[in-house]
């Protein structure tokens, strides 16, 4: 029953920017944006059904995933049930959240495109931010499995190795996504989308190097 409730309430939050669409789907123009380029000007443009069409699909990206990660115990045979469901909760529930408000943001946009104000990537950039972040901070309790966390040839065959690896990871994600969280509000908007670009790198090239490096270090103290 309280798996039943936990999915009824996912759905209800994850359709949410349907919700919003359907609720000034009268007030939009036949064409409206539906693609951005780098300094966060229209390049595409289609009709209100494929902007529904759109919304759709992340919505059930959404979900599907949310449900993965509250079954996840069911398939994975690497994955630690009762210490591993918890945060597999959390997890879902943080996917839903920011699926659905990337959605919002999309219908929000397309209203202020039909109002005639200028598109800003900064709502955007902070809750791609804050995603980082909160997934930085969930990463230091995520036990050794086969779908979630940054999973690599040396860390899924050594726990210590795994904790290791999603210690560095917890950090830079955690710390990474505040201070774009921060940029957010103060750095030049044609700057934005760059930033967040060249901050992806790192942030997931750094604890594969780690990773590698412990698994050697391991190896030569053989």
């Amino acid at each position: 029953m309280k798996n039943k409730r936990i999915m009824l309430l996912q759905l209800l939050v994850g359709i949410l920017p349907l919700l919003f669409l359907l609720s000034i789907w009268e007030s939009l123009p036949d064409q409206i944006p539906t693609h951005y380029n780098s300094r966060f000007e229209p390049d595409n443009f289609g009709t209100r059904p494929e902007l529904g069409a759109m919304l759709f699909f992340f919505f059930l990206v959404g979900i599907l995933v949310a449900l993965l990660l509250r079954n996840i115990h069911k398939i994975d045979p690497k994955n630690k049930y009762s210490e591993n469901h918890p945060l597999m909760q959390k997890l879902s529930w943080s996917i839903i959240v920011f699926t659905s408000a990337i959605g919002i943001y999309l219908v929000y946009q397309a209203q202020q495109f039909t109002a005639g104000e200028s598109s800003s990537p900064r709502i955007l950039i902070g809750v791609l931010a804050l995603c980082f972040a909160v997934l930085g901070n969930f990463m230091n309790s995520l036990k050794p499995n086969y779908f979630v966390g940054i999973r690599t040839p040396w860390n899924l065959e050594n726990e210590e190795n795994w904790k290791y690896t999603h210690h560095i990871a917890s950090r830079l994600w955690f710390f990474g996504g505040l201070l774009l969280l921060i940029a957010s509000f103060f750095i030049q908007e044609s700057l934005l989308l760059p930033l967040l670009i060249t901050m992806l790198t790192p942030l997931v090239a750094i604890p594969f190097y780690y990773s590698y490096r412990f698994y050697s270090t391991s190896k030569n103290n053989l």
